[in-house]
């Protein structure tokens, strides 16, 4: 377990903390391992304060390890508030196997909003660099699994307000600069790439 605060990209803190919590299941203990885990999120939270945390690892959670059944039965799946980013339709193995073994997941409503959907995925490190089979075998028979949070950038503090003469056909109070009132946020994307396996 380890915790982490967001900095903006010019190391501003941002009042964003997280705990990363990795796990590598045993495979002939899978469901209990897992079945624990929401433990250790609670424990992570009351030591660190925080709601958010990143649970992720190679959880076994597939295949010949974890049925379908099993799986629906997972404390992590009966709790809405776990949200599952990788899906049982991906495979994140290098081998021949179809299997989603690796999986990240998110608990926490604040960092799960800075998800960007669709973005974890495994990375087939051998197509992107082209190792054979064998060559990416002996790297990992795990892909590592990358996905992007969106992390906002601060507005820097205005100075104090001036009134400015109202362009004619404008209403008193403009809209705000932005989009229906509000200032339109900026922000940076952060990738996170989780080696696994």
């Amino acid at each position: 377990v380890a915790q982490f605060e967001f900095l903006s990209q010019n190391g501003e803190e941002l009042g964003i903390n997280t705990t990363f919590v990795a796990l590598h299941t045993t495979p002939r203990d899978v469901q209990a391992e897992l079945d624990a885990l929401p433990d250790v999120y609670e424990q992570s939270r009351t030591l660190t304060g925080t709601p958010n945390s990143i649970l992720l690892g190679d959880f076994n959670a597939d295949c010949s390890y974890l049925s379908r059944t099993k799986e629906r039965n997972l404390l992590l799946k009966a709790d809405s508030k776990y949200h599952w980013l990788v899906g049982d339709e991906v495979d994140t193995t290098v081998k021949a196997s179809n299997c989603a073994y690796d999986r990240v997941i998110i608990v926490g409503d604040e960092v799960y909003e800075l998800y960007v959907p669709g973005t974890a995925k495994p990375f087939k490190y051998d197509s992107a660099y082209g190792l054979s089979k064998t060559l990416a075998e002996d790297v990992s028979d795990h892909y590592p699994i990358e996905f992007l949070l969106q992390v906002p950038i601060p507005s820097p503090p205005t100075s104090s307000p001036t009134l400015a003469p109202t362009p004619s056909g404008a209403g008193a109070g403009g809209d705000g600069g932005g989009k229906g009132g509000k200032k339109e946020e900026e922000s940076f994307g952060m990738g996170v790439f989780v080696g696994l396996g």
